[in-house]
Protein backbone atom coordinates (compact mmCIF):
# COMPACT_ATOMS: atom_id res chain seq x y z
CA UNK A 1 0.00 0.00 0.00
CA UNK A 2 1.00 3.34 -0.75
CA UNK A 3 0.75 5.23 2.47
CA UNK A 4 0.51 8.69 0.30
CA UNK A 5 -2.63 7.73 -1.22
CA UNK A 6 -4.33 7.16 1.55
CA UNK A 7 -3.17 10.28 3.82
CA UNK A 8 -3.58 13.03 1.36
CA UNK A 9 -3.25 16.35 2.97
CA UNK A 10 -5.50 19.23 1.68
CA UNK A 11 -4.31 21.35 -1.35
CA UNK A 12 -3.53 25.18 -0.73
CA UNK A 13 -4.38 25.65 -3.94
CA UNK A 14 -7.80 26.01 -3.24
CA UNK A 15 -7.87 28.74 -0.52
CA UNK A 16 -5.73 30.71 -2.10
CA UNK A 17 -7.77 30.30 -5.59
CA UNK A 18 -10.89 31.50 -3.42
CA UNK A 19 -8.52 34.36 -1.61
CA UNK A 20 -7.29 35.81 -5.25
CA UNK A 21 -11.49 35.38 -6.36
CA UNK A 22 -12.32 37.35 -3.32
CA UNK A 23 -9.50 40.25 -3.80
CA UNK A 24 -10.72 40.52 -7.66
CA UNK A 25 -14.41 40.87 -6.52
CA UNK A 26 -13.18 43.72 -4.47
CA UNK A 27 -10.77 45.00 -6.79
CA UNK A 28 -13.74 44.93 -9.45
CA UNK A 29 -16.18 46.19 -6.92
CA UNK A 30 -13.78 49.32 -6.25
CA UNK A 31 -13.06 50.15 -9.65
CA UNK A 32 -17.04 49.94 -10.67
CA UNK A 33 -17.15 52.55 -7.45
CA UNK A 34 -14.79 54.74 -8.30
CA UNK A 35 -15.77 54.85 -12.31
CA UNK A 36 -19.39 55.67 -11.02
CA UNK A 37 -17.93 58.30 -8.74
CA UNK A 38 -15.83 59.95 -11.32
CA UNK A 39 -18.98 60.48 -13.69
CA UNK A 40 -20.64 61.72 -10.59
CA UNK A 41 -18.41 64.17 -10.39
CA UNK A 42 -18.50 64.95 -14.42
CA UNK A 43 -22.39 65.52 -13.54
CA UNK A 44 -21.49 67.76 -10.94
CA UNK A 45 -18.80 69.73 -12.38
CA UNK A 46 -21.18 70.58 -16.11
CA UNK A 47 -24.03 71.55 -13.38
CA UNK A 48 -21.82 74.06 -11.55
CA UNK A 49 -20.36 75.05 -15.00
CA UNK A 50 -23.94 75.86 -16.01
CA UNK A 51 -24.89 77.41 -12.92
CA UNK A 52 -21.99 79.54 -12.75
CA UNK A 53 -23.27 80.95 -16.77
CA UNK A 54 -26.54 81.32 -15.63
CA UNK A 55 -25.42 83.84 -12.51
CA UNK A 56 -22.88 85.77 -14.55
CA UNK A 57 -26.45 86.12 -17.51
CA UNK A 58 -28.45 86.90 -14.07
CA UNK A 59 -25.54 89.67 -12.69
CA UNK A 60 -25.59 91.26 -16.59
CA UNK A 61 -29.33 91.09 -16.44
CA UNK A 62 -29.51 92.80 -13.14
CA UNK A 63 -26.99 95.75 -13.49
CA UNK A 64 -28.76 96.31 -16.98
CA UNK A 65 -32.07 96.76 -15.11
CA UNK A 66 -30.25 98.80 -12.85
CA UNK A 67 -29.12 100.92 -15.39
CA UNK A 68 -32.51 101.50 -16.80
CA UNK A 69 -34.22 102.00 -13.61
CA UNK A 70 -31.83 104.88 -12.63
CA UNK A 71 -33.60 107.71 -14.40
CA UNK A 72 -37.18 105.98 -12.97
CA UNK A 73 -35.58 106.45 -9.35
CA UNK A 74 -34.55 109.89 -9.78
CA UNK A 75 -37.84 110.54 -11.72
CA UNK A 76 -39.36 109.65 -8.07
CA UNK A 77 -37.26 111.57 -6.24
CA UNK A 78 -38.20 114.55 -7.27
CA UNK A 79 -41.86 113.96 -7.24
CA UNK A 80 -41.42 113.27 -3.51
CA UNK A 81 -39.25 116.19 -2.82
CA UNK A 82 -42.07 117.82 -4.59
CA UNK A 83 -44.71 116.31 -3.05
CA UNK A 84 -43.13 117.18 0.29
CA UNK A 85 -43.09 120.69 -0.48
CA UNK A 86 -46.74 120.68 -1.63
CA UNK A 87 -47.81 119.35 1.63
CA UNK A 88 -45.69 121.24 3.77
CA UNK A 89 -46.92 124.62 2.08
CA UNK A 90 -50.19 122.65 2.25
CA UNK A 91 -49.66 122.61 6.11
CA UNK A 92 -48.82 126.09 6.73
CA UNK A 93 -51.25 127.41 4.51
CA UNK A 94 -54.01 126.18 7.02
CA UNK A 95 -52.62 127.56 9.38
CA UNK A 96 -54.76 130.56 8.10
CA UNK A 97 -56.67 129.23 5.41
CA UNK A 98 -60.18 127.63 6.07
CA UNK A 99 -60.26 125.94 2.81
CA UNK A 100 -56.38 124.33 3.44
CA UNK A 101 -57.53 123.66 7.00
CA UNK A 102 -60.63 121.39 5.62
CA UNK A 103 -58.25 119.64 3.84
CA UNK A 104 -55.85 119.11 6.03
CA UNK A 105 -59.01 117.57 8.29
CA UNK A 106 -60.42 115.77 5.75
CA UNK A 107 -57.27 113.81 4.59
CA UNK A 108 -55.80 113.53 8.17
CA UNK A 109 -52.34 115.37 6.95
CA UNK A 110 -49.95 116.26 9.21
CA UNK A 111 -46.09 116.41 9.80
CA UNK A 112 -43.97 113.60 10.77
CA UNK A 113 -42.53 113.72 13.97
CA UNK A 114 -38.90 114.33 14.10
CA UNK A 115 -36.50 111.48 14.35
CA UNK A 116 -34.93 110.98 17.71
CA UNK A 117 -31.65 111.39 16.71
CA UNK A 118 -32.57 114.66 14.98
CA UNK A 119 -34.16 115.82 18.58
CA UNK A 120 -30.85 114.61 20.42
CA UNK A 121 -28.41 116.18 18.16
CA UNK A 122 -30.37 120.13 18.55
CA UNK A 123 -30.73 119.71 22.14
CA UNK A 124 -27.64 120.18 23.28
Amino acid sequence: MNHDSETREPSLHIPFTILALAIAVLLASQIGASNKSAEIMRWQRETLEKQIASMQTLDKQAAEAFEKRGPLVQQSVQLKKQLETLVNDLLDLAKDDADSKQIVEKWKIQRAPAPAATEEKKAP
